[in-house]
């Protein structure tokens, strides 16, 4: 049987981490063959707050962003229409694999005005 550790940790009041939890299911009685992360290039993204939006020079359907990750601030070209000051949302730095779009992120430049 397959589930995941947000699961377990849903139904049972526990603050373990997966090396622990695995030990105490196999404790008491039921195996744990494996634990894997389903997708690791997921634990690379942090949430991270809007600080500044501009226009993008050179691009109308792109913003140019501040955001903030409460530890470091990065300059992020965005193409989101849906942005506000102030917004909560997911950062994911340079070289993270993107799943669904099946490819890295990476950092090029662009021109200022």
């Amino acid at each position: 049987m397959k589930f995941t550790f947000s699961w377990l940790q849903e139904h049972l009041n526990f603050d373990i981490n997966d090396v622990q939890i695995s030990n105490l299911l196999t404790d008491l009685g039921l195996e744990v063959e494996n634990f894997e992360l389903v997708n690791p290039s997921l634990m690379e993204m942090v949430v991270c707050e809007v600080k500044k939006i501009n226009k993008h020079p050179n691009a109308d359907r792109l913003s140019v962003c501040e955001v903030s990750t409460g530890k470091k601030n990065f300059t992020v070209v965005c193409g989101a229409k849906n942005l506000y000051l102030n917004m909560k949302t997911v950062f994911a730095p340079n070289e993270t694999y993107i799943p669904g779009k099946k490819f890295k992120l990476e950092k090029k430049k662009y021109k200022r005005h």
